[in-house]
C-alpha cells in the first residue's frame, strides 16, 4: 500500500513554495524489524520550522492516531481491513510485551519488541 496523507489546510494552499520549503521524514522498517528514517529539509528557516512541526505534532499532538486513522481509512476503501486489524493486533502484542517486560522480576525472558512482530 503505497498512499500519502496531506492536511486539508496544507492541501488547499495556492502557494507552491510551501511544498519546495517543507520537510519530510521516512520511517521504514526491514524484516527483522529494524527500524530506520530518513529525515530531509531544504534550505531556510522555512524548512527546518516543517521539520520542527513534524516532530512536535508526532511528540504532542498524536500525530500516530491521526496516521493509524488515515491507515484505517484507506484499508477499509482498498477493501484490506484483515491487515489494518493485523498491524493494530502487532502493535497491542508490542506493547503488551513492554509491559510486561518493565514489571518483570529480572528473571524471566524477555522478548524484544521487534521481535514480537514475527510471532
Amino acid at each position: 500500500m503505497n498512499n500519502s496523507y496531506l492536511n486539508e489546510a496544507d492541501a488547499t494552499s495556492d502557494d507552491s513554495n510551501n511544498r519546495d520549503e517543507g520537510a519530510s521524514l521516512i520511517i521504514y522498517s526491514d524484516q527483522e524489524g529494524h527500524i530506520g528514517f530518513e529525515c530531509e529539509w531544504g534550505e531556510g528557516i522555512s524548512s527546518i520550522t516543517s521539520m520542527g512541526l513534524i516532530f512536535y505534532r508526532l511528540l504532542e499532538e498524536n500525530l500516530t492516531d491521526e496516521i493509524l486513522e488515515f491507515l484505517k481509512k484507506q484499508c477499509v476503501i482498498q477493501n484490506r481491513i484483515e491487515e489494518y486489524d493485523t498491524i493494530l493486533q502487532a502493535v497491542t502484542q508490542m506493547k503488551l510485551l513492554k509491559k510486561s517486560s518493565s514489571v518483570s522480576d529480572g528473571d524471566s525472558i524477555v522478548i524484544s519488541p521487534s521481535d514480537a512482530a514475527k510471532m
